[in-house]
């Protein structure tokens, strides 16, 4: 976030940067709705091959646990992969609310400074 000393002004380039924070939190938003369920789907895909792997490996029927299923999932290189993209995305989106809460809390100090102005007397 830039600094400068100038006071602020509403103006084009504030509405601009306003819709680009919006735009930019909607997709950050998206990125990481999109990981979240990719995660999940893609532990229970790893825990199906784990169990699958065990039958095999033991020639039986019987079913690998869902504890273990799901710590053979988390093992994988994979899962830790996804997990990294949905730390990433949930980075992404916490930046965007920042950026967004600056800019409506600009918006705040201008509009008190643009009332007071107004009132000169008052206070």
């Amino acid at each position: 976030m830039k600094k400068n000393n100038l006071p602020f002004e509403v103006t084009e380039e504030y509405y601009r940067s306003l819709e680009n924070s919006a735009l930019e939190l909607a997709e950050a938003e998206y990125q990481l709705s999109l990981m979240t369920d990719g995660v999940d789907i893609l532990e229970k895909s790893l825990m199906y091959k784990a169990d699958l792997d065990f039958k095999n490996a033991t020639e039986s029927n019987k079913a690998l646990s869902v504890e273990l299923q799901r710590r053979e999932a988390k093992r994988s290189a994979e899962y830790a992969q996804a997990v990294r993209a949905k730390a990433a995305a949930k980075r992404a989106q916490s930046l965007a609310k920042s950026r967004r809460f600056d800019l409506e809390k600009r918006f705040d100090e201008w509009r008190t400074r643009s009332a007071d102005k107004r009132s000169p007397g008052r206070f």
